[in-house]
């Protein structure tokens, strides 16, 4: 069925409007970004099963940029000694890249897998990165797996008080000291000049067929309300209880763990579809 044609259950809104998508928030690449800074009641998954599910325009040619991140360290001594999360990232050659970590006083397993092929910029992705209960990580690019791999060990992703960012993030391999800069300290360290929507979080594996659901609807992102497995996070990017308008993207799912745009992010027509 059409996507205009559900009627929202209403997770976390309430709502029993019509479902429709014709939102997404702008980034920068320059100092944009979306945080919430701890998610953790919503997501504490530790080393089992995951999914993040995000639609994605990146509009450079990338060196580093990252669209999403649960990335968050203490506030000392430094987030390259001590930080755990998930991340996904827009880098060179136009390849998307998915990884995990979870580090104590520099020690710690991290893990990445990269596509083989590479994607242009200036086009929707809609980018589902999953863990299964056995530390096997799968990234999906529109419906289809892109690449798969074992972690290195079992990491515990929300071994810290995770924060939630997309927009920009913390590079995994060379992360800046604690610095101002607004909630997250310098979370806005590598901005993605991109257009987000539909950012959603759960607590199992999707499945092959739940993840070609999320891209293969007719008409562009799916109503993650009659969706199969119920989001533990959903940022509709404009088009949640926000309408467009304000700093504060609201959380769709039962947990009410609404976002932030900080230092500017604009709302935009370009939805996928």
């Amino acid at each position: 069925m059409s996507r205009f044609g559900y009627t929202s259950l209403g997770f976390g809104s309430g709502s029993s409007a019509p479902f429709t998508n014709v939102s997404s928030v702008s980034f920068d690449g320059v100092d944009d970004y979306c945080y919430n800074d701890d998610v953790t009641s919503a997501f504490s998954v530790g080393t089992g099963a995951f999914s993040v599910s995000l639609w994605v325009y990146p509009r450079s040619t990338p060196g580093v940029e990252i669209a999403f991140t649960t990335f968050h360290g203490p506030a000392t001594p430094n987030y390259w000694d001590d930080y755990s999360g998930i991340y996904i990232q827009w880098v060179q050659y136009g390849i998307w890249r998915a990884g995990t970590s979870s580090k104590t006083g520099g020690v710690g397993p991290f893990t990445y897998i990269d596509t083989a092929a590479s994607y242009s910029k200036d086009n929707w992705f809609n980018l589902v990165f999953t863990r299964d209960g056995a530390q096997g990580l799968t990234l999906y690019v529109n419906g289809s797996s892109a690449v798969a791999a074992a972690e290195a060990s079992p990491t515990d992703v929300t071994a810290d008080d995770n924060g939630l960012g997309v927009g920009s993030g913390w590079y995994f391999d060379d992360p800046p000291p604690p610095a101002p800069g607004g909630p997250g300290g310098n979370f806005n360290s590598v901005p993605c000049n991109c257009l987000i929507d539909e950012v959603a979080l759960f607590t199992s594996e999707l499945t092959a067929g739940q993840v070609d659901t999320l891209y293969n609807n007719p008409d562009g992102p799916t109503n993650l309300d009659a969706f199969a497995v119920a989001p533990a996070l959903w940022w509709r990017m404009g088009d949640g209880t926000e309408q467009e308008s304000g700093t504060t993207i609201y959380d769709m799912s039962a947990n009410s763990h609404n976002a932030t745009l900080y230092n500017g992010p604009t709302y935009s027509s370009t939805v996928p579809s």
